[in-house]
């Protein structure tokens, strides 16, 4: 996937087909905690000059209800927000960050010794079929290094 704005329904960014750092920059902001991979890009992104942020919040799920609780805006692979029920209700949307270039690879690993429980493997086929459907929209190819994806 790639980094998206995660912005709620009715901001005025929405009318960008691309942000900006800088716009970014003047937005109130939902940062996920450090550890998290968007933490991490966001701050070799806009390195010292963060935006101003209003709340830290642990994951996607939580970074995506404040956004559309109005607290600030977040980024976020946009495998996380696409097809969401919030996205899909239309309380929030996305928009490519402008001149970003960066991938975001969910890597599913699993034990080759041991047999998972079955919901365990139901979650791992829902990932690959999800993963798959990403795939075929986006035109995104898997690399060989991480291919193939297989079914559970």
């Amino acid at each position: 996937g790639r980094p998206v704005v995660v912005l709620p329904d009715g901001h005025h960014l929405l009318g960008y087909a691309e942000i900006t750092l800088d716009q970014l920059r003047a937005e109130r902001f939902v940062m996920m905690r450090a550890g998290y991979l968007m933490h991490r890009w966001v701050h070799r992104a806009l390195g010292p000059d963060l935006p101003p942020i209003t709340q830290t919040t642990d994951g996607a799920e939580m970074g995506k209800a404040l956004v559309v609780d109005g607290l600030g805006i977040t980024v976020l692979p946009d495998y996380s927000v696409h097809g969401d029920p919030l996205h899909r209700a239309g309380l929030l949307d996305t928009r490519p960050v402008a001149d970003d270039h960066t991938v975001v690879r969910l890597i599913l690993r699993e034990r080759r010794t041991e047999q998972a429980p079955l919901p365990v493997r139901e979650f791992q086929a829902t990932l690959v079929a999800r993963a798959e459907e990403y795939a075929a929209g986006s035109g995104s190819v898997v690399p060989d290094d991480l291919a193939p994806i297989r079914a559970i």
